[in-house]
């Protein structure tokens, strides 16, 4: 369990892996192949190419492995494939469960070549209701019109009963597969934050050993993506048990201090995931942004403010996060690719474990997660 591996690890966080469709996109694969690969697992094409990603993260360092399982929910399976009702629920759970499926093949092929055992956790990766909007894009740094900002509001405009039920399901099929480690991620909003936290409270006492990490995409150094205050996410999630972590993910790489200093205050305890972007933005003034998925490989993305960010410099403010910041967990997200998981694993490996010498943890922040590089 990530438990397990938290308490166990001495000195450097936990390394995360980073974009598949990041991944996907570098090998070739088209935006609407990359934004419908976890329903293409019958593809040979693109089964060989999410497995090629997962074991280049595995060969990276990365300790945490999510299966390619983001944007997988029934209500894609209806509106993007056209589904009814109950093939959709059962679509999604045929996906969820054929994702996850490569993700442990690419554990077993990776074993298998380097003779080392997989010691890290597998994760389903479970996005916010946010994908099941088309042409609203989930990264917070982006360049937008008005008409697609207007998408943005608390809550997606819908019951929260219907936040819940989007996150049972899913939830529900990642636990039959037999995976109860679940990231929650790209999440935008309160609300939603509130029903994740319902729907573990709900499952927890019929699946021993559930875990999540949950992760927020901020808009700016205080606020989430829809709206809401960003340390008022976290506090909702401060008391349930099955959140072993909160951070954000999907995020400018410059506001990871202060949103992680944030996430300490208001939910104590926690260990703090950074799972940044690359620092781009996102055109979604581009009418191809508008209309996904299109056949045409991801080319709206414009360069981050102060320029691209190295691996190596990637590698740098990843240790930075752990030993300043107090992160646990550090990984990427959208333009984060193999070689800076690379970095991040080479530059924390030289992180001490913590000693009798080391600095008091900031006012908040748990104990034992400020380190000394």
């Amino acid at each position: 369990t990530i438990r397990a591996l938290l308490a166990s690890r001495k000195g450097g966080p936990l390394i995360l892996d980073a974009g598949m469709g990041t991944g996907l996109g570098r090998l070739g694969l088209s935006e609407k192949q990359c934004w419908t690969a976890g329903y293409r697992t019958d593809d040979a094409q693109v089964r060989e190419a999410v497995l090629a990603v997962h074991r280049g993260f595995l060969r990276a360092g990365c300790d945490v492995l999510t299966a390619n399982t983001y944007n997988v929910s029934k209500v894609n399976a209806q509106s993007v494939l056209g589904l009814g009702t109950a093939e959709a629920a059962a679509h999604e759970e045929r996906c969820i469960k054929a994702s996850i499926d490569l993700a442990r093949s690419a554990i077993a092929t990776h074993a298998h070549e380097t003779g080392r055992a997989f010691e890290g956790v597998l994760f389903a990766s479970l996005g916010c209701f946010g994908t099941t909007i088309l042409g609203r894009g989930e990264t917070a740094n982006r360049l937008h019109s008005d008409d697609e900002q207007a998408l943005r509001v608390p809550g997606y405009g819908v019951p929260q009963a219907t936040l819940e039920d989007f996150h049972r399901t899913r939830a529900a099929s990642a636990i039959a597969a037999g995976v109860r480690s679940l990231a929650f991620e790209t999440v935008p909003d309160l609300h939603e934050a509130r029903a994740i936290a319902a729907v573990l409270a709900e499952l927890q006492p019929t699946t021993p050993g559930l875990e999540a990490l949950v992760m927020f995409t901020c808009r700016d150094a205080e606020h989430v993506d829809n709206g809401d205050r960003f340390d008022a996410c976290c506090e909702a999630l401060a008391q349930c048990e099955p959140v072993v972590a909160v951070g954000l993910n999907c995020t400018e790489p410059r506001l990871v201090p202060a949103l992680l200093a944030a996430a300490a205050r208001a939910a104590p305890g926690k260990p703090l995931i950074a799972k940044p972007n690359s620092g781009e933005a996102y055109d979604m003034r581009e009418r191809a942004a508008k209309t996904l998925p299109t056949s045409k490989v991801v080319t709206n993305w414009q360069p981050a403010a102060g320029g691209a960010i190295s691996a190596a410099e990637f590698g740098d403010m990843a240790r930075h996060w752990h030993a300043a910041c107090g992160a646990a967990l550090v990984g990427g997200c959208c333009r984060v690719g193999h070689e800076e998981i690379a970095a991040i694993a080479a530059a924390c490996a030289e992180c001490d474990p913590p000693s009798d010498a080391d600095p008091p943890a900031p006012p908040g922040a748990p104990a034992g997660q400020v380190h000394t590089c």
